[in-house]
């Protein structure tokens, strides 16, 4: 099992706690499960839903978008069952991989520096095979048919 910060992960009952547990019961021990980390850039919060940090592996970013998400359109639309609005969690993950590197890179020697990923887990919704994602590369989407309920 991975070491988890918090240890007890995210709000229970939330899709990013469904991913947590699905990462920390197929992480290594020497793995790093981080949940809901947050960096400041000037008076603006950022936060990113999941990280791993993999010793000699690398780092992957994880943003987690919960309930009905459509994405075979640009922004993708997600629905809480209230009301829908539009969503781009692509570009919102990249902007917190620049600020994280921003504010970890001057601890990095050169030759050290890990390459962070990018994964966009939907737990609640089903990508049928060949289904189209409009935005990203299917291959970064994380959806039902991978995170057991």
């Amino acid at each position: 099992m991975p070491i988890c910060r918090p240890e007890a992960g995210p709000p229970t009952g939330t899709a990013e706690y469904r991913v947590w547990e699905w990462l920390r019961n197929s992480l290594p021990d020497n793995a790093y499960l981080l949940a809901q980390v947050r960096l400041a850039d000037g008076p603006t919060s950022y936060e990113m839903d999941l990280i791993i940090a993999w010793p000699g592996v690398g780092i992957c970013l994880f943003e987690v978008k919960g309930g009905y998400v459509r994405v075979d359109r640009q922004p993708w639309i997600s629905n809480n069952g209230h009301e829908n609005h539009d969503i781009d969690p692509y570009p919102q993950a990249a902007h917190f991989r620049q600020l994280m590197t921003r504010h970890v890179q001057p601890r990095w020697h050169h030759h050290q520096r890990p390459e962070a990923a990018i994964l966009i887990a939907i737990p609640d919704v089903r990508i049928p095979p060949g289904g189209e994602v409009v935005g990203v590369s299917r291959d970064i989407v994380v959806d039902q048919f991978d995170v057991p309920d």
